[in-house]
């Protein structure tokens, strides 16, 4: 039987879809609003572009939003989906890489480690904080 799965969207977020195949485990394809716990912030680790390149590229990463400088975040995959923005399964770290990415939601901010966020991305931060906590 076929289970039909919500697809969370914010509706403040752009939406950029990422690679279909960047998500899910094998028997854990995807994941209920509720069996999330928290988010995770990340730094990009460079600008905006470079990310996406990233992101559409072939390496094993992918995570639900970016949060740019300037302008509104942008939203790639639905909250049901379950990127891999903690590692993936066989790095040094499985046990934590799975449940991170089973429980919480990847955010990357624009910019490197250390540099302080913008009053824009403070702000979009916050407010999907805010709406993931309300799901």
């Amino acid at each position: 039987m076929d289970l039909f799965v919500a697809m969370t969207w914010l509706s403040f977020c752009a939406r950029r879809s990422g690679p279909e195949w960047k998500t899910g485990y094998p028997g854990v394809p995807s994941r209920t609003p509720q069996e999330i716990e928290g988010v995770v912030d990340h730094s990009m680790e460079g600008p905006l572009s470079a990310a996406y390149s990233v992101l559409d590229g072939p390496r094993q990463v992918s995570w639900t939003f970016s949060i740019p400088k300037v302008g509104e975040p942008v939203q790639h995959y639905s909250l049901e989906n379950i990127p891999w923005h903690a590692g993936l399964p066989g790095d040094r770290r499985q046990d934590t890489s799975l449940i991170g990415n089973l429980t919480l939601i990847g955010k990357e901010h624009e910019g490197v480690e250390g540099e302080p966020w913008t009053e824009n991305q403070l702000f979009w931060s916050a407010k999907i904080d805010v709406a993931c906590r309300a799901l």
